[in-house]
């Protein structure tokens, strides 16, 4: 039977063997984004091997991670591939990917850079991606690293200089979750586009999808471990006393790529607002429509989807909340 369904085509969908160096048997967290939204899905390894099969009708981004939303590695895949990849859990730039060429490729770059990549500050990790995508500007996998790898947040302007070198015919539709958008959003300032739905996780493991249109006034806070978390929860506290269903609400996402740091911060938080965390950082689902473009980050929004402030000061966040509270 296994060499029976070995044999059989599968067309409408592409399938992942990977391998875990270590020969873990762990659970797996998959998440890939395709057709304009972010599927999630879980499997598990066996002795380090494991298995996962899912559809995109064109190339997807698929993101793989352990239990605890740590990100082990990322490949291509499509519909009627079958995409090998073996995984080291200790450096996941040490990472080899067969089936797919753009992720060969890719996977090629980062695995000849690992322990650079894995030592290096964010200014150096930049300027390793920023050389590699310099002399290979016609590949697809230089577009990939940038959208993956390079860290936009004080670069936005390197970024959007990279992003120019990349022919049309390299760039990866639909891959990007809104970076290219979250580019020109920067450059051109602050757009009218509305807040749309952000999916979330909960301290739980559940996910939950934000939605505007759930209350009157809604006060997004995005932050990450590099920002100051003194500050945000002692306004966040402050603002949680005039919570109120149908009347304002909070949302607290971490945007850290993995769930470990966003776990060890809120701890102690005592939060009595909701706090989740995000997959994708900047580019994830609805973040990326915000134009994000340092943290923290505070977004006020109404039921209709409408920014009424969007700014990095707490202080701010605070007397323009109290203001539409009045």
């Amino acid at each position: 039977m296994t060499l029976l369904t070995a044999a059989c085509g599968h067309s409408d969908s592409f399938r992942v063997h990977g391998e875990l160096t270590d020969g873990s048997s762990i659970n797996l967290r998959v998440i890939y984004y395709t057709n304009g939204s972010v599927v999630t899905g879980i499997t598990a390894s066996n002795a380090g091997k494991f298995m996962y099969e899912g559809q995109a009708a064109k190339p997807a981004l698929v993101e793989l991670y352990d239990n605890d939303y740590r990100l082990l590695g990322r490949l291509i895949a499509r519909n009627g591939e079958d995409i090998e990849v073996k995984i080291d859990r200790t450096n996941p730039y040490r990472i080899s990917i067969d089936g797919n060429d753009t992720g060969e490729a890719l996977a090629a770059y980062l695995s000849a850079n690992a322990d650079a990549l894995q030592s290096a500050s964010i200014a150096g990790r930049n300027r390793l991606i920023a050389a590699q995508i310099e002399a290979r500007p016609s590949s697809p996998a230089s577009y990939l690293l940038l959208v993956t790898e390079f860290s936009t947040q004080g670069y936005e302007r390197q970024a959007d200089s990279l992003l120019s070198l990349i022919p049309e015919e390299a760039r990866i539709e639909g891959v990007s979750a809104g970076f290219e958008a979250m580019l020109r959003r920067v450059a051109d300032g602050l757009a009218d586009d509305k807040v749309m739905p952000v999916p979330y996780m909960v301290s739980g493991g559940e996910t939950h999808m934000f939605r505007p249109s759930d209350s009157p006034l809604s006060l997004i806070v995005l932050s990450d471990t590099r920002a100051s978390r003194d500050s945000i929860l002692a306004t966040v506290r402050d603002l949680a006393r005039h919570q109120r269903k149908g009347r304002f609400e909070i949302l607290d996402l971490s945007l850290d790529q993995d769930t470990m740091a966003w776990r060890r911060v809120v701890r102690n938080d005592t939060a009595t607002w909701t706090q989740g965390w995000a997959a994708g950082g900047i580019s994830a689902r609805g973040i990326d429509r915000l134009g994000v473009s340092a943290l923290p980050c505070f977004v006020l929004v109404d039921s209709t989807g409408r920014r009424l402030w969007y700014g990095s000061s707490a202080a701010l966040a605070k007397s323009r909340t109290l203001k539409y509270l009045k």
